[in-house]
């Protein structure tokens, strides 16, 4: 798939599903892309070892009720690589790692947790209009006073969030 950027970390068992972060069962992928020195392996590659090989879980997601949480609760685990150095990996050699002057990751994953509650949150203020560039904070905002004015659960049938009636 090409080297992650930015790289995993040196060890393993910090984030074991690198570059997948699993906070309160929502999924996050952590890396802003890869470099590739050549052409890319297709991605049916994977899927078939996966088919074949893998069982990645025996229940499908259920993820938490509270989502707009997720990004504090990843920011406050050992799986957040952007607040303090770490030590990682790159191409067989161990680098240390700085992203803290970065915003690049945190933003890319507010805005995996926004399309994630778009389902639930009015058209055009979570995903932006098309050609026009998203205001991420003030989605942010729409998104937690949608969460403050309905009941929002998660719907395993629809994998996607819904609105329920209050009672």
């Amino acid at each position: 798939m090409g080297a992650p950027s930015p790289p995993e970390p040196a060890d393993p068992h910090r984030i074991p599903r690198f570059p997948i972060v699993l906070i309160d069962d929502v999924p996050l992928s952590i890396v802003n892309g890869y470099a590739l020195a050549g052409t890319p392996a297709p991605i049916e590659s994977y899927v078939r070892y996966y088919e074949q090989d893998g069982i990645l879980r025996r229940l499908p997601l259920a993820p938490t009720n509270r989502p707009l949480n997720v990004l504090k609760r990843l920011e406050m685990s050992d799986q957040c690589l952007w607040n303090a150095p770490y030590v990682g990996s790159e191409q067989g050699r161990t680098v240390l790692v700085d992203l803290r002057e970065t915003a690049a990751m945190q933003l890319e994953v507010s805005l995996q947790l926004l399309r994630l509650v778009a389902s639930v949150c009015p058209p055009g203020k979570i995903r932006g209009e098309p050609g026009l560039s998203l205001d991420v904070q003030a989605a942010w905002r729409t998104a937690h006073a949608v969460f403050l004015a309905k009941e929002i659960r998660w719907d395993p049938g629809r994998e996607a969030y819904v609105a329920i009636p209050r009672r």
